[in-house]
């Protein structure tokens, strides 16, 4: 305005806005820092609206689930479930509206078709009215885990079964070594063609038979008697050819892929024989139109990436010999179950769902891995990891070398073994073979006998696994109070088969005694 000077005048207003760009700033600064927060978490994080659609996802999601943020941002959550989880999914979102929060595991389907398995934490945000705004989800992928909880509850299972089977088949084997050594006494006594002497052959037969059982359950419980040595894995897969042929039929072709350069194996022969025939059995019973088997071996390093492949096996040097048949092959619930014993897809009599279990008990009892790869319509690959020769193993063998029957010496042998028809048995036997024959049922009654004794005993035979002390203790104590220097034990476990001589149970006659005089001779 001109005052009466003519002079132009101005007004204003003027305030200070420095605290509200401060606040703004302030602002902007925390949702930078939450946006980084939110693209930078670790876990998963996504937001849902009343409907349960998708408002926004972070960087982690997208990972797990394998879509593009545009792909996910306003559809229903329910479309990326198995089908059968999304009517569940409705059901619960409306519980949740109510309660507030939840924790929840579910299924959710990749886009690659994968499905893994998550663990959601959910909280809900509401208005000043309390009215439903919108469901915060923090989701951890715990497919890995839930993997690892399954394998620890399945080893869990199969370590007190093979517990339990270890237990049947030492006390059976108990039977066995009763029932074939006293077929073998029968036997002598009636040397001559008659209709009692085929029937002790025929008992002793399935007594035979039934020993195979009882190595089957031991193999699975890892507590089989092996004898390792270094064995030419080409030379043994040559040998297997005309047995396989046999076995097969001509509807089936078996392929060596022996890689020369493999070094030899540290394992028992017969055990790793067994193991490769069981494996051949199951690729044939799987083709029963014929097919193809290739076995093949190669040299292997195994790192810590591949570690879990092959059941986590430890990283270093392998050789590598892997079945691979044309077969049917396995869904993943059978191939989940591959492992456990009496499990079996083959009908009433035609399989005991010991194969497998034999096999990955011998393997892991050698200082080896196992691996089985398989796919419904596509085959079966079974992948053995087996230490070279040169690698040590701590199992005792057992002893078998030849020896004639004794020259009629009257050694003195005392017998330690709380099973009392095993017992009587090997004291028959022995007093059979013309020696000098003591019993004890326990090592307290053992130690009592040797000290009333005038003259020392020539050998202590004793069983290793007792109530009062172990076998083992029993000699180092005589050997310290009485100076008794030859021991023979017998055993039937081989976690507790110690260094030095050891028959294993079931035992012959021929065994028992060959034994016996190994053992006197060793020392006399």
């Amino acid at each position: 305005m001109n005052d009466e000077t003519g002079h132009l005048e101005t007004m204003g207003v003027s305030r200070d806005i420095g605290e509200r760009k401060l606040a703004e700033e302030t602002l902007r600064a925390s949702e930078q820092r939450f946006r980084l927060l939110h693209e930078l978490l670790p876990v998963g994080y996504h937001s849902l609206d009343e409907r349960g659609c998708l408002i926004d996802v972070n960087n982690a999601w997208l990972t797990m689930v394998g879509y593009t943020r545009e792909e996910m941002i306003g559809r229903w959550l329910g479309d990326f479930l198995p089908v059968e989880s999304a009517p569940l999914f409705r059901t619960q979102f409306a519980e949740l509206k109510t309660s507030g929060q939840t924790q929840v595991e579910f299924e959710i389907m990749r886009k690659d078709g994968a499905c893994r398995t998550v663990f959601v934490v959910v909280r809900v945000a509401r208005d000043e009215q309390g009215n439903f705004r919108q469901a915060h989800c923090i989701a951890t992928d715990i497919t890995e885990k839930k993997w690892l909880d399954a394998k620890h509850r399945q080893a869990q299972k199969l370590e007190a079964l093979g517990r339990l089977a270890a237990g049947v088949a030492h006390d059976f084997n108990n039977q066995l070594t009763v029932i074939q050594g006293y077929c073998d006494l029968l036997l002598d006594e009636h040397k001559a063609k008659s209709s009692l002497r085929e029937a002790l052959t025929q008992i002793r037969q399935a007594s035979r038979r039934a020993q195979s059982t009882t190595g089957h359950l031991l193999s699975f419980s890892r507590q089989q008697i092996l004898k390792p040595e270094p064995v030419d894995l080409r030379d043994l897969l040559r040998e297997m050819q005309n047995p396989f042929s046999r076995i097969l039929g001509e509807g089936i072709k078996v392929v060596l892929v022996a890689n020369p350069d493999v070094p030899p194996v540290y394992v028992d022969r017969s055990g790793l024989q067994q193991a490769i025939t069981n494996l051949v059995i199951n690729s044939r019973d799987a083709m029963p139109n014929g097919g193809r088997i290739v076995l093949q071996t190669s040299l292997r390093s195994v790192d810590e990436s591949e570690a879990p492949r092959y059941a986590q096996a430890k990283p270093g040097q392998y050789v590598l010999l892997e079945v691979i048949d044309t077969g049917c092959g396995m869904d993943r619930e059978t191939l989940d179950r591959a492992y456990d014993p009496f499990f079996t897809t083959k009908g009433v009599g035609k399989g005991t769902g010991l194969g497998i279990p034999m096999v990955q008990g011998f393997i892991n009892q050698s200082n080896g891995f196992m691996a089985i790869q398989s796919q419904l319509g596509t085959g079966t690959a079974v992948h053995l990891l087996l230490p070279p020769s040169g690698k040590t193993l701590t199992l005792a063998p057992v002893a078998r070398e030849a020896a004639a029957r004794p020259s009629g010496k009257r050694a003195r042998i005392l017998v330690v073994e709380d099973e009392p028809a095993v017992r009587s048995l090997i004291a028959k036997t022995l007093a059979a073979g013309h020696y000098d024959v003591l019993e004890a049922s326990c090592p307290s009654e053992a130690i009592a006998t040797v000290k009333n004794l005038r003259e020392p005993i020539d050998l202590l035979l004793t069983d290793v696994v007792m109530p009062e002390m172990k076998g083992t203790e029993l000699a180092k104590h005589l050997k310290a109070e009485f100076g008794v220097l030859r021991v023979l034990f017998i055993t039937g476990y081989s976690d507790h088969a110690p260094r030095g001589r050891v028959i294993r149970k079931p035992f012959d006659a021929q065994e028992l005694i060959d034994g016996v005089r190994i053992s006197l001779d060793a020392h006399g």
